[in-house]
Protein backbone atom coordinates (compact mmCIF):
# COMPACT_ATOMS: atom_id res chain seq x y z
CA UNK A 1 0.00 0.00 0.00
CA UNK A 2 1.49 3.35 -0.45
CA UNK A 3 1.37 6.06 2.18
CA UNK A 4 2.58 8.97 2.77
CA UNK A 5 3.59 11.40 6.00
CA UNK A 6 1.05 14.42 5.79
CA UNK A 7 3.89 16.74 6.26
CA UNK A 8 5.39 15.47 3.46
CA UNK A 9 2.43 15.61 1.15
CA UNK A 10 2.18 19.32 2.20
CA UNK A 11 5.90 20.01 1.56
CA UNK A 12 5.77 18.32 -1.64
CA UNK A 13 2.78 20.11 -3.27
CA UNK A 14 4.35 23.32 -2.14
CA UNK A 15 7.67 22.26 -3.66
CA UNK A 16 6.09 20.58 -7.06
CA UNK A 17 4.46 24.44 -7.30
CA UNK A 18 8.15 26.30 -6.45
CA UNK A 19 9.99 23.78 -8.69
CA UNK A 20 7.35 24.29 -11.15
CA UNK A 21 7.36 20.61 -11.34
CA UNK A 22 4.83 19.83 -14.67
CA UNK A 23 2.95 16.88 -15.34
CA UNK A 24 1.51 14.80 -12.84
CA UNK A 25 3.88 13.50 -9.77
CA UNK A 26 3.12 10.87 -7.59
CA UNK A 27 2.39 11.79 -3.52
CA UNK A 28 3.32 9.07 -1.85
CA UNK A 29 6.44 7.56 -0.03
CA UNK A 30 9.03 5.96 -1.41
CA UNK A 31 8.88 3.06 0.56
CA UNK A 32 5.57 1.52 -0.08
CA UNK A 33 4.30 -1.31 2.50
CA UNK A 34 1.93 -4.69 2.53
CA UNK A 35 -0.77 -4.20 4.18
CA UNK A 36 0.85 -6.40 7.24
CA UNK A 37 3.69 -4.52 7.71
CA UNK A 38 1.32 -1.39 7.90
CA UNK A 39 -1.44 -3.14 10.61
CA UNK A 40 1.80 -4.49 12.37
CA UNK A 41 3.63 -0.82 12.74
CA UNK A 42 0.81 0.58 13.68
CA UNK A 43 -0.25 -2.53 16.03
CA UNK A 44 3.27 -2.51 17.61
CA UNK A 45 3.11 1.38 18.69
CA UNK A 46 -0.56 1.48 20.32
CA UNK A 47 0.48 -1.55 21.73
CA UNK A 48 -2.22 -3.54 20.11
CA UNK A 49 -2.71 -6.89 18.07
CA UNK A 50 -2.47 -6.98 14.82
CA UNK A 51 -5.25 -8.89 13.41
CA UNK A 52 -5.53 -11.57 10.74
CA UNK A 53 -5.91 -10.11 7.19
CA UNK A 54 -9.64 -10.50 5.57
CA UNK A 55 -10.03 -12.63 3.00
CA UNK A 56 -11.17 -11.56 -0.14
CA UNK A 57 -14.51 -13.08 -0.59
CA UNK A 58 -16.43 -11.86 2.55
CA UNK A 59 -14.64 -8.22 1.72
CA UNK A 60 -16.53 -8.21 -2.03
CA UNK A 61 -19.23 -9.68 -0.60
CA UNK A 62 -19.27 -6.58 2.37
CA UNK A 63 -18.33 -3.95 0.30
CA UNK A 64 -18.69 -5.00 -3.26
CA UNK A 65 -16.07 -4.18 -6.07
CA UNK A 66 -14.08 -1.95 -4.04
CA UNK A 67 -12.52 -5.25 -2.39
CA UNK A 68 -10.16 -5.35 -6.01
CA UNK A 69 -8.63 -2.27 -4.63
CA UNK A 70 -8.42 -2.86 -0.59
CA UNK A 71 -6.64 -6.54 -1.84
CA UNK A 72 -4.86 -6.09 -5.07
CA UNK A 73 -1.27 -4.56 -4.91
CA UNK A 74 -0.01 -0.91 -5.83
CA UNK A 75 3.45 -0.54 -5.62
CA UNK A 76 3.63 2.92 -6.72
CA UNK A 77 6.48 5.18 -6.28
CA UNK A 78 7.53 8.54 -6.19
CA UNK A 79 10.06 8.06 -8.96
CA UNK A 80 9.92 11.76 -10.43
CA UNK A 81 9.87 13.85 -7.13
CA UNK A 82 12.75 11.61 -6.30
CA UNK A 83 14.58 12.19 -9.65
CA UNK A 84 13.94 16.23 -9.64
CA UNK A 85 15.38 16.48 -5.95
CA UNK A 86 12.94 16.01 -3.64
CA UNK A 87 13.88 15.11 0.02
CA UNK A 88 11.75 13.07 2.65
CA UNK A 89 11.55 13.84 6.62
CA UNK A 90 9.51 10.49 6.58
CA UNK A 91 10.38 7.59 4.36
CA UNK A 92 9.81 5.42 6.51
CA UNK A 93 6.59 3.87 8.15
CA UNK A 94 7.42 3.03 11.31
CA UNK A 95 9.27 6.56 11.54
CA UNK A 96 6.31 8.34 10.08
CA UNK A 97 3.34 6.69 12.41
CA UNK A 98 5.59 7.32 15.66
CA UNK A 99 5.81 11.53 14.66
CA UNK A 100 1.90 10.79 14.11
CA UNK A 101 0.95 8.88 17.17
CA UNK A 102 3.39 10.29 19.56
CA UNK A 103 3.64 8.60 22.20
CA UNK A 104 -0.26 7.11 22.60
Amino acid sequence: MSWIHQDDLCRMLLWCINQRVGGFVNAVSPNPATNMEFVSALAKLMNRWAFLPVPYLPLRFMIGEMAKFICSSQRVKPQKAIEAGFEFRFPNLLGALKDLLGNQ
